[in-house]
This record gives structure tokens, C-alpha cells and sequence, in this order.
């Protein structure tokens, strides 16, 4: 069977995946630089490092701290009307514990 001879779904099928390849390509190098921006903005590791102290200076530990301290943020953002995915949020309240655990070493 000849390309020609393929169904229409087979065809309309391939034309599909050769458009959303092309827009991958060229959509997610600007997505994973939109959130490495995000990780290295100096303004939200500082906040995010800020809450983590103050969880720790309140004497809470593992677990119970991290969760403490991603709400916190959480909240100093919507204060701030700021708004992130969790995942940038739990990445940035864990790079903030990093920081502040290899500060004290």
C-alpha cells in the first residue's frame, strides 16, 4: 500500500505528529528557560529563604518543617500576587533548605 493508498486517519495521523513535533521543538527550549529564570530570580530565593529560616528558627524539623515552610511562602507569594506552579515553589523552598542547611555546616 502506497502513502496514497493510506486512510485518511493514517494520513491526517502523521501530518499530526510531524506538527507537533515541529511545536515542540521550538516551544519547549523558551519553557525550560522560562523556569530556570524563575528558579534563579534573586527575589524568590531570598523569600523562599526567608521562610525556610523562619520555620527552623521556630524549631520545627523535617517533614513538618518543609510543609510549614512551603505554606508560608505560599501565602508571602499571594500576598506579593504572585502565583506559581507547586512544583517550581517546592523546588525553590528546597534549594532554600539546601542553602540554609549547607550555611551552617
Amino acid at each position: 500500500m502506497s502513502t496514497n493508498e493510506q486512510p485518511w486517519y493514517k494520513r491526517f495521523w502523521n501530518w499530526l505528529c510531524g506538527k507537533v513535533k515541529q511545536w515542540w521543538k521550538l516551544s519547549a527550549p523558551s519553557v525550560a528557560q522560562s523556569v530556570l529564570d524563575t528558579l534563579n530570580d534573586p527575589e524568590l530565593q531570598a523569600t523562599a529563604l526567608a521562610c525556610v529560616k523562619a520555620v527552623a528558627d521556630g524549631g520545627f524539623k523535617g517533614n513538618r518543617a518543609f510543609k510549614k515552610a512551603f505554606e508560608s511562602f505560599s501565602e508571602t507569594l499571594k500576598e506579593q500576587g504572585k502565583e506559581l506552579h507547586t512544583n517550581v515553589k517546592d523546588t525553590l523552598i528546597q534549594n532554600a533548605y539546601c542553602v540554609l542547611k549547607n550555611s551552617e555546616e
